[in-house]
């Protein structure tokens, strides 16, 4: 289907709007979707904002570019789906140049999602001043910032190294959902705090895979490979449903806490408890010598 192509013939808006929402995901056909929006005069109409949505899931950074240059009006969602484009190509410092541009535009002002990317950007970055800088237009800009903001301030200053801060915004957030939790629960481990992490898993009312993981992966890193292993443990025992599957990350870490006391059969049984349980083997080799 990524081959076919779409003559001038059939070509027409109900064709396009279907093709687009149905094959959008493969390269070849939304370039031959772009070029006859641009021919048949309708890309302002419906397609320009999918289109670049379209190109940004596929890090396409060129043709995404191309495509908001030729917006005469870009809305806010478009402006952050090229910040996202920058990111996804792991160009932060112009992800947040777009941020200030949006800033300067006459389109309507940042929204959750945009100030979500320009927060990504300078977590990237280690970008404190520019992060406190979007922090201060958070209030400004959002009557309510969703949860998601509050879980993007919180991992850009602990990314930043300023733990301090991102537990005040923490104190300061009415309901607190498992991922900013698990934000702060990252940053203690990124700081190497064990102490403050396992007080603040503790105290958590709710867990998911990454926050176990985030505490396993903590263990192990800290060289710590028997409570990492009693966790995975508790893992199994207390928290059940898909919100528990362990990933890669969590079985990679409790094989490499394995290693580390040499417990050959336990790595093994843990390799045999995945494969039957989930349903997945993994591609790993552990030196357990």
């Amino acid at each position: 289907m990524t081959h076919t192509l779409i003559s001038k013939h059939q070509a027409s808006f109900e064709k396009l709007k279907i093709l687009l929402g149905k094959w959008g995901r493969h390269h070849n056909l939304l370039n031959q979707i772009l070029a006859h929006t641009i021919t048949l005069g309708i890309f302002q109409h419906y397609f320009a904002c999918r289109l670049l949505s379209a190109y940004s899931k596929l890090n396409k950074l060129v043709e995404g570019r191309k495509i908001f240059e030729l917006m005469p009006n870009p809305d806010v969602g478009s402006w952050t789906s090229l910040q996202n484009l920058y990111l996804n190509s792991k160009q932060p410092m112009k992800a947040l140049m777009v941020f200030y541009e949006l800033m300067l535009s006459d389109s309507p002002k940042p929204d959750s999602h945009s100030v979500v990317a320009a927060l990504s950007a300078c977590a990237r970055l280690k970008d404190l001043r520019n992060g406190r800088a979007i922090h201060g237009m958070v209030y400004k800009y959002l009557k309510e910032p969703r949860p998601n903001v509050h879980n993007a301030l919180i991992d850009m200053y602990v990314k930043n190294g300023s733990v301090h801060i991102a537990e005040r915004v923490f104190s300061s957030i009415n309901f607190k959902d498992v991922a900013i939790w698990t934000s702060l629960l990252n940053g203690y481990l990124l700081n190497g705090d064990m102490e403050s992490a396992k007080g603040m898993f503790d105290e958590m009312p709710q867990r998911n895979v990454f926050s176990w993981t985030a505490m396993i992966v903590g263990y192990v890193r800290k060289k710590n490979p028997i409570e990492a292993l009693e966790l995975f443990t508790r893992m199994r025992r207390e928290d059940v449903g898909e919100h528990c599957i362990p990933t890669t990350v969590t079985i990679v870490a409790l094989l490499s806490g394995c290693a580390d006391i040499g417990a050959l059969n336990l790595g093994s049984a843990i390799h045999g408890y995945i494969s039957k349980r989930i349903g997945f083997v993994l591609d790993v080799a552990v030196n357990m010598d």
